[in-house]
């Protein structure tokens, strides 16, 4: 018979000889990773364990498990974690995206989810100075488009490049939608 993930970790809090930080870092590794490659049930298992940080970054890429499963597509595990207290949805890696920003490649349900957390930045910029809106308008991804314009994203923001969504939008859908936006006073342009 198959012990569990968590039996296993716990098993190891009492008879390892590694100092407890070391290995609390390692369950915080092996969370990024189940989240990257959609392992839900070991996700649920490693949450259980006391004192985990959801929010802690992974030595690739810098990713939390949020991110982590957000770049994997995997929208139900990011639904799952949104439920976590203390989920921080504004953390970025270590190019400066966020979940949002990763979800915005083409996942609208996972969008959706992201866009009902209080306090989710729909216009923090990555290392490119991208925003998520600007990512969908490359991708384009017209649905997402839509919902990060109705969250309230700022079209005029521009990246490091000097572009906005508007100028990098692979679909003329996308400029019009942004161009309405304009059209509409609702931002400045």
């Amino acid at each position: 018979m198959k012990k569990s993930m968590l039996f296993i970790l716990i098993s190891c809090l009492f008879i390892s000889m590694q100092p407890l930080t070391a290995l609390e870092e390692e369950i915080e590794t092996r969370l990024i990773e189940a989240a990257f490659e959609g392992r839900a049930q070991e996700v649920g298992e490693l949450l259980q364990v006391a004192g985990i940080n959801v929010n802690m970054t992974g030595p690739i890429n810098d990713f939390t498990a949020l991110i982590a499963a957000a770049f994997g597509g995997h929208t139900q595990m990011v639904w799952d974690l949104l439920q976590v207290p203390g989920i921080d949805v504004n953390k970025q890696n270590g190019l400066g995206n966020t979940a949002l920003m990763l979800a915005s490649e083409g996942h609208t349900q996972m969008v959706r989810d992201l866009l009902q957390v209080p306090g989710i930045d729909v216009n923090k910029q990555n290392g490119l100075g991208n925003t998520a809106l600007i990512i969908a308008a490359i991708w384009g991804r017209t649905n997402v488009v839509q919902l990060l314009l109705e969250a309230g994203a700022d079209w005029t923001i521009k990246n490091k490049q000097g572009q906005t969504a508007f100028d990098l939008a692979a679909k003329y859908q996308i400029k019009d939608m942004i161009d309405a936006k304009r059209v509409e006073g609702r931002f400045p342009g």
